[in-house]
């Protein structure tokens, strides 16, 4: 698995990243207001920022996570993130509106530095989801969370 220092680094990398969407940029549907890390669930930041809003933060490294030593000597290592997602609007048709732009934003965005400034040799999307089973205090608001992958090498015992 990955040590602290490394995920640290990414995570400030992908909050970076999606930062720039906080004006409005050619090409971008939606101008994000809050982009954090590690942010409180989602009902919770509904309350305390302000929509649009997304969070980063290294998700539990349930699959897919064990490192595989290689013959020359280096560790391939996969970290998955969580980007989390959520837009306050007016009717259900226009949430649903909304989220589509900002599914599209997050990918295209995500996708251009897929070796995340150096740090990877790959970015994958493994999969974006709007979950139903979490009640917003919000009426109006809807949320996504899209789980990234990224893989990196080093040589063994840098980790």
């Amino acid at each position: 698995m990955a040590d602290g220092g490394n995920i640290e680094k990414l995570e400030e990398n992908w909050k970076t990243t999606f930062e720039a969407l906080k004006v409005a940029v050619s090409g971008f549907n939606l101008v994000l207001q809050t982009v954090e890390r590690n942010a409180l669930p989602m009902a919770d930041a509904l309350v305390h920022f302000k929509a649009p809003m997304l969070f980063v933060r290294a998700a539990e490294q349930e699959f897919d996570s064990d490192e595989t030593r290689v013959q020359t000597g280096e560790v391939i290592t996969t970290v998955f993130f969580d980007i989390a997602a959520a837009v306050v609007a007016e009717s259900y048709q226009a949430v649903g509106t909304e989220l589509n732009k900002l599914k599209e934003d997050i990918f295209k965005k995500a996708m251009e530095d897929q070796q995340r400034g150096g740090l990877v040799q790959s970015t994958t999307l493994v999969s974006i989801s709007a979950p139903s089973d979490v009640a917003l205090p919000t009426q109006g608001a809807g949320f996504i969370v899209a789980r990234f992958k990224n893989v990196y090498s080093c040589p063994e015992g840098e980790l």
